[in-house]
């Protein structure tokens, strides 16, 4: 990182590059910060309001010695200063994905009512899951209230095919699945109200 700043910045004193505030916005258009190492679980959060970079150099100063008519008592001193860059300016973050192999790919095309559930976060995959429905379309819920029945308890459990998580590759499992309720746009009570020390993922 020293050596980028060197090459970049400290290199091209004199230069029109650094000549004002305005050429050096175009010459140093930013920072690229990429993840590459990824063999133990990573979580950075980086507060780019109060980031900067303090750029530390030194530079020759010719010094009069406040006498304008001798020279005989100039010298070049050594002086220190420093350059701050602010990166409380526009961010923009990138993710790769690779793409889904074949069987994802066929099950996402279907348009069937799939065994499996296929998920995956950030702008990955998200799936709906229609409680009161039936296979014919039938609304399951009016025939609850049609017949008065008292529902004292319901669930909804969810397995992981651990077999299909190693046939894709490197997957993790997650921790946690985000349940929202697309009708109401709002996640869940239990998330909110559930005081596990698992991450909400």
């Amino acid at each position: 990182m020293i050596k980028i700043f060197q090459r970049k910045i400290i290199d091209h004193e004199g230069s029109d590059d650094m000549t004002n505030a305005d050429n050096f916005n175009i010459y140093f258009k930013g920072l690229v910060l990429q993840a590459y190492d990824f063999s133990d679980d990573l979580l950075m959060i980086l507060d780019y309001s109060n980031a900067k970079i303090n750029i530390e150099y030194e530079y020759d100063k010719y010094n009069k010695n406040d006498t304008d008519d001798n020279t005989s008592d100039d010298t070049i001193d050594k002086v220190k200063a420093n350059y701050e860059l602010n990166l409380s300016g526009n961010q923009i973050n990138v993710f790769n994905k690779s793409a889904y192999n074949q069987d994802i790919l066929n099950n996402l095309n279907s348009s069937e009512n799939l065994s499996r559930v296929f998920l995956k976060g950030g702008e990955g995959l998200i799936a709906e899951i229609d409680l009161f429905t039936d296979n014919d379309g039938n609304n399951v819920l009016d025939e609850i209230r049609a017949n008065g029945w008292l529902v004292n308890e319901a669930n909804l459990t969810m397995y992981v095919d651990k077999d299909k998580i190693n046939e894709s590759g490197n997957l993790i499992e997650p921790f946690r699945v985000y349940l929202y309720d697309i009708d109401a746009k709002t996640p869940l009570p239990d998330y909110y109200i559930d005081n596990s020390t698992g991450p909400k993922i």
